[in-house]
């Protein structure tokens, strides 16, 4: 490896029950990973889930958007694969979804090059979705772009809230995080002057934001 990160402190704000990977990869790549996790993901038994589990049997497409999402719906329905539509086609938003997918022993239908939205509805033109039946878990803070888009192509849509970000109960990392910023004991100029330079990478998994962070070293 020709670049490292020369033990810059590198904050994780995931999930603590999401942060091993990138934790392993900022090791990896010679940085101090710092796990501050700013939310909690909670699944959420909702009406809506409930409901759009009396329809599996009904669905012709099941939207995973991501690994909460599946995770939520497998939680309250551990043997989904028994009740799902054995037609039923799985769309999944990126690899670690993917993953999880097969290993419920489902197969997946559609995974767009492009990890967003809008990648798996460039997936979906190709086809015909017209009077078919949609199921999508999400939170309720997500996007309603596939939402709006699908039905433009004809399908109708469920949309049920399955799991939602809240603030941690335990809030000490993050009060210590801001107190380090403030100090400027982990930050820069930009920092300094409360704005920040975002790097975005083509693909939008870790090791992608990894290696587009080496490549502004």
């Amino acid at each position: 490896m020709s670049k490292t990160l020369n033990n810059k402190v590198i904050v994780i704000t995931r999930p603590i029950e999401r942060s091993k990977f990138t934790f392993d990869i900022v090791k990896e790549f010679g940085g101090v990973p710092l796990v501050v996790p700013t939310l909690e993901l909670k699944f959420t038994d909702t009406p809506n889930l409930r409901r759009l589990l009396k329809k599996l049997k009904e669905l012709d497409w099941l939207i995973f958007t991501s690994p909460a999402s599946l995770e939520s719906i497998f939680n309250f329905c551990p043997d989904l694969k028994e009740h799902l539509n054995p037609q039923c086609k799985i769309a999944v938003i990126g690899p670690k979804t993917k993953r999880i997918v097969e290993s419920k022993g489902l197969t997946t239908e559609i995974m767009p090059s492009e990890y967003t939205a809008e990648g798996l509805l460039d997936s979906f033109l190709e086809y015909d979705l017209e009077g078919k039946i949609i199921g999508i878990p999400s939170t309720l803070a997500a996007r309603d772009v596939l939402l709006k888009e699908l039905t433009k192509m004809g399908a109708h849509v469920f949309v049920a809230e399955a799991y939602k970000s809240i603030v941690p109960e335990e809030t000490d990392l993050i009060e210590d995080l801001i107190k380090k910023i403030l100090d400027k004991e982990i930050t820069g100029k930009t920092l300094q002057e409360y704005g920040i330079n975002a790097l975005i990478p083509e693909k939008y998994t870790v090791k992608a934001m990894m290696l587009k962070l080496f490549d502004n070293l």
